[in-house]
């Protein structure tokens, strides 16, 4: 995976959003080129005729340590675009990639502080209020901020208090170590 927030790489997944008929669409698309003239996408299905030069899309994708976004406008149809065999036949602009304006600005909006690392191991938790009962289950990943585990033991969740905030007991055991 592409580490550098800057770079954009052929082959990449992106999420578009744009608004359409007072409504917001968003889709996925993947990078086809990217050169001086700018970025492009593949076209959506269902909607790619929809999208004309001078709309504005915001452009999502995700890295190791975050995810960014930047907003872009989708620039004319390539002007030397293949012409067909035939002189009298028009070009489809339908089936050609959407060309985007490089970003101005490309901004962080899910910050993370710290790199999580995949690790495997087992977690036990318990509350810290007088309930006793321990539960298991295993670890996801693992970071300086924090641990993200799952559990097929709902445990205090079924009493149906909600855990947000709940002070919570956690010993982890990590398999190598």
């Amino acid at each position: 995976m592409n580490s550098d927030p800057q770079t954009i790489a052929v082959g990449e997944t992106l999420t578009c959003r744009i608004a359409l008929d007072e409504q917001v669409v968003s889709f996925d698309s993947i990078v086809r080129h990217v050169d001086t003239k700018g970025l492009f996408i593949e076209r959506p299905p269902g909607i790619g005729d929809r999208l004309v030069p001078g709309s504005e899309m915001l452009i999502r994708y995700v890295r190791s340590d975050s995810a960014y976004q930047f907003l872009t406008v989708i620039l004319t149809h390539e002007e030397n675009a293949e012409a067909p065999d035939d002189p009298d036949a028009t070009i489809d602009y339908r089936e050609l990639p959407l060309k985007l304006r490089f970003p101005n600005r490309i901004t962080r909006y899910q910050r993370r502080a710290y790199d999580r690392s995949q690790v495997e191991g087992v977690v036990k938790y318990r509350t810290v209020d007088k309930d006793i009962r321990t539960y298991r289950g295993y670890i996801l990943d693992l970071s300086a901020g924090g641990v993200r585990f799952a559990t097929r033991q709902v445990g205090f969740l079924e009493d149906g208090l909600n855990p947000v905030g709940m002070l919570i007991s956690i010993s982890l055991l990590l398999t190598k170590g």
